[in-house]
């Protein structure tokens, strides 16, 4: 026997052990690296979204560090990023400032240079607080920090050994078995046991973005669907959405949180963003604004074509026409012929000659009021004998005249082409829709001329044809009853009695985007 073979096995034996552990330390350093690139990406997307970093109430954190950590790297990369270009729909502040380089690089999709940054000594320092946060359950905005006592209270006394670290490569599959018992909890209506389980599986599976989309169905749809509506007075302030809810309201946003988490571990998926604005925000809690806002990051990923459909919907439902007619003509240019856009490009355009139209006139009646007031202090000016004064005021009222003049020919012109545009989609596609924009003309010039009892009755008629169109005739029926003294019937009374018990708890976010498209210096209300 050789006695050089032991010697050589033993040499390459620990050759190997070296490059073993070499190997191991390149692994477990890539690792931490996707792992703090992934916390850059996320972190980035949320802060220029406007989302909060601070933790999630699902989450067991005792001081969440994100948002001092995420200040600290910001400005490092400051000067290790190259200036991107601004874009202004998307890369300023509130305040009209260029967002960071960092926010914009994650934006602009620069994953290379993030990468890159991340690896520089001067990232380092930052890159090691980041992993004793993290081992110290003090970063939130990785998604949810997965603890038992987080899942089943404070009543737990759960400890030791994670259960993160059960299944440790089988996690995805542990994930699927998981999800098969949350259907069965569904089905068997134990819902208790339902919830902290779909939390449990999407912490063994971040990237289970179909567990999200159902978890979030389930919480703002199924769950509540049998709930009763809370009247306004009984329901709870929440500081952390800024809302009074009630018990139906606090299901759709447990599952707006839940969809925010899986956000924070998928930034970008767009099926996340799109749920979150369409099927919550805009389908339950009728939230406009965010809707859009969600909607519109949806679309800056890859995404499917409908995607921008909803967006510009709710475009339309939050008044901002002239934005959804662009988006509807830009999607005509890709998809000629489209015969839903072009219905919804018509219907934008006549809300918005129907908005303008309605605008002048508001316009003119506060011309008319300012022009007796004027009028009243020029009998005040003349008995004094100034003159200045009443030279002042007749140019005053001759320049009121004139507006009067202007907004009665605007006036007419956006009925007419309104009116066009809604016998057009009578006449390509039968719209009931139309109908009703018709109906309501009707009714507001028969309304202007005192003829109220017949405003009501063409609205009586065609609220019933179209169901989008009910809830706004009913409201104009109570409107015109009013002004014209006609007795309202028990539910206008107590329709009315509602919207004046909810009038206390109104804030300035829950009324209707207001959006002025005249020049009208008579006006006191600019929002």
């Amino acid at each position: 026997m050789n006695p050089n073979i032991p010697r050589f096995l033993t040499i390459l034996f620990f050759v190997f052990l070296l490059l073993g552990a070499f190997q191991g330390k390149r692994l477990n350093y890539m690792r931490d690296s996707e792992t703090f690139y992934r916390w850059v990406i996320s972190t980035a997307s949320l802060t220029r979204m406007g989302d909060s970093l601070e933790p999630d109430s699902s989450a067991d954190i005792p001081e969440a560090m994100d948002d001092e950590l995420f200040v600290e790297l910001a400005e490092a990369a400051e000067a290790l990023l190259p200036d991107y270009p601004v874009d202004e729909d998307y890369d300023l502040n509130p305040d009209g400032t260029p967002q960071s380089r960092l926010v914009r690089a994650v934006r602009q999709s620069s994953d290379d240079d993030i990468w890159a940054i991340i690896q520089e000594p001067e990232m380092l320092e930052i890159q090691a607080t980041f992993h004793i946060y993290l081992d110290g359950d003090r970063i939130q905005s990785s998604g949810a920090q997965f603890s038992v006592s987080s899942l089943y209270g404070e009543a737990s006394n759960v400890s030791g050994v994670g259960l993160t670290s059960m299944f440790f490569g089988f996690r995805k599959l542990a994930a699927n078995f998981l999800w098969m018992q949350v259907d069965t909890f569904w089905h068997t209506g134990e819902l208790h046991r339902m919830v902290p389980m779909m939390r449990t599986c999407v912490t063994f599976d971040p990237n289970f973005i179909d567990a999200y989309l159902l978890g979030a169905w389930h919480l703002a749809y199924n769950i509540p669907a049998k709930i009763e509506p809370t009247p306004e007075p009984l329901k709870e302030y929440f500081p952390k959405y800024g809302r009074r809810l009630g018990l139906r309201e606090e299901w759709y946003y447990m599952g707006a949180d839940f969809l925010r988490d899986g956000i924070r571990k998928n930034p970008r998926d767009y099926r996340l963003y799109f749920d979150l604005g369409y099927a919550i925000y805009e389908q339950k809690l009728g939230d406009h604004k965010n809707a859009i806002r969600y909607l519109d990051e949806a679309r800056r990923h890859k995404h499917d074509r409908w995607v921008p459909r909803m967006l510009f919907r709710s475009l339309f439902l939050n008044r901002q026409y002239e934005d959804a007619i662009e988006g509807w003509d830009e999607y005509l240019q890709d998809f000629p012929g489209h015969d839903v856009g072009q219905r919804f490009l018509k219907i934008n355009k006549g809300f918005l000659t129907d908005a303008i139209a309605e605008e002048a006139h508001e316009c003119r009646v506060a011309a008319e009021k300012a022009m007796d007031e004027f009028s009243q202090l020029l009998r005040t000016a003349s008995d004094n004998g100034d003159q200045d004064e009443s030279a002042r005021l007749n140019g005053e009222i001759q320049k009121a005249s004139r507006f009067i003049a202007q907004m009665d020919a605007r006036i007419v012109s956006e009925t007419e082409i309104a009116f066009d545009i809604w016998i057009s989609l009578l006449e390509d596609y039968d719209d009931p829709l139309a109908r009703g924009r018709i109906a309501r003309q009707e009714a507001l010039t028969l309304k202007q001329q005192g003829r109220h009892i017949e405003a009501v009755a063409v609205l009586d008629l065609i609220r019933w044809d179209d169901l989008q169109f009910f809830d706004e005739a009913s409201d104009l029926i109570i409107e015109i009853k009013e002004e014209g003294n006609i007795p309202l019937s028990v539910s206008e009374r107590a329709q009315i009695l509602r919207v004046e018990e909810a009038k206390p708890f109104i804030n300035e976010d829950d009324l209707p985007m207001v959006i002025r498209r005249i020049d009208c210096e008579y006006m006191t209300d600019t929002v």
